[in-house]
């Protein structure tokens, strides 16, 4: 009887310290999320990395936190411009959290951020395989495969990428960009044909400052697209905010 007790008592208590470790991970998790949205990256990236580094990721219940802890850890160096460590925590995601529902946007950020890192072909092969997979990316990822496609000189790729944007996404925020970028082919395409027939200097000269005001009007188009994925991550933070905020008062009601 007394040996029975002691068992019950025994997991009693193991019952209760599980339920607070994971109560002190979950505070940790939300209070990330919050400092994150509110651009204290300092103490979120240091809240992420003490999840991250939890060694209890195949138990189900700390395995959702510890994944989507790599993840945001990825979106913090991205925004650092550290790629590689960006790169590196996305790799992680995808490589040992295939199972959780992070999985996702991971491979579409690790993509997008192997294309402005310069690693043109990985980046490509990942948003190649990402659009095979998935039709939820509102266009991103089409947007930067044509980035992609565009830096390595390959064109009718990058316009066929933007093309499909438009097809499938008409009302995508990149939509208004592709639009724009489309647009601006097509002014130099014009111009360069123009340009072979000339022979009078002034007209040349306006060439060039049609070119300058056309570089300019592309340096605008890379500020926008910067703008839409901050808005886009300040979205995804509150939606996850959100989330967590329903899961804790789900288990309240449950007590």
């Amino acid at each position: 009887m007394n040996k029975s007790l002691l068992i019950l008592s025994l997991m009693f208590f193991f019952s209760l310290s599980f339920s607070d470790e994971i109560g002190e991970i979950r505070k940790m998790y939300k209070e990330a999320l919050t400092e994150f949205g509110k651009g204290n990256i300092t103490k979120a990236e240091s809240n992420f990395i003490i999840i991250s580094r939890n060694p209890k990721r195949d138990i189900k219940v700390y395995r959702e936190f510890i994944a989507k802890s790599h993840y945001f850890l990825g979106e913090i160096y991205f925004l650092k411009e550290d790629f590689r460590k960006s790169i590196t925590y996305y790799r992680v995601v995808l490589e040992k959290f295939q199972d959780e529902e992070i999985y996702e946007k991971a491979l579409y950020k690790l993509g997008r951020t192997l294309i402005i890192a310069d690693r043109l072909d990985e980046g490509i092969a990942v948003l190649e395989d990402f659009n095979r997979k998935y039709t939820t990316s509102n266009g991103a990822s089409y947007y930067w495969l044509g980035r992609g496609y565009l830096k390595k000189g390959e064109k009718e790729k990058a316009l066929s990428s933007y093309e499909k944007l438009l097809s499938l996404y008409p009302d995508s925020p990149f939509a208004y960009e592709v639009r724009e970028t489309l647009a601006t082919f097509g002014e130099i395409k014009k111009n360069d044909n123009k340009i072979s027939n000339l022979k009078i200097n002034p007209e040349i000269e306006r060439e060039k400052e049609h070119r300058l005001k056309l570089d300019k009007k592309k340096e605008l188009l890379k500020k926008i697209s910067y703008l839409l994925e901050i808005k886009q991550r300040l979205l995804e933070i509150k939606l996850e905010l959100l989330n967590q905020s329903i899961i804790s008062k789900e288990e309240i009601d449950e007590k």
